[in-house]
């Protein structure tokens, strides 16, 4: 998985990688549900830039940390790319 945006990054990689490295540690509903959507965002991004195979990483870290959240919301978000 990327950590930290590269040389290459484009600046919305960056912008979604502050927003899940400032709050992915809280764990009230609506938090987890805008970090989980700005790290799909990051995926989409991510796949444009590096290909799948980086953008797959991306979203099996979001599967990771919310895959047993039962929000609605946050389990849009982390199914929306992998099906």
């Amino acid at each position: 998985m990327l950590t930290g945006c590269e040389a290459n990054c484009r600046p919305e990689i960056a912008v979604y990688e502050t927003i899940e490295a400032r709050y992915g540690a809280d764990s009230s509903p609506g938090v987890c549900e805008v970090v989980a959507k700005a790290m799909l965002n990051k995926g989409v991004e991510t796949g444009k830039l590096h290909g799948p195979e980086k953008a797959i990483a991306v979203y099996e870290a979001i599967e990771a940390r919310y895959g047993a959240d039962r929000s609605p919301g946050v389990r849009c978000k982390g199914h929306a790319q992998r099906g």
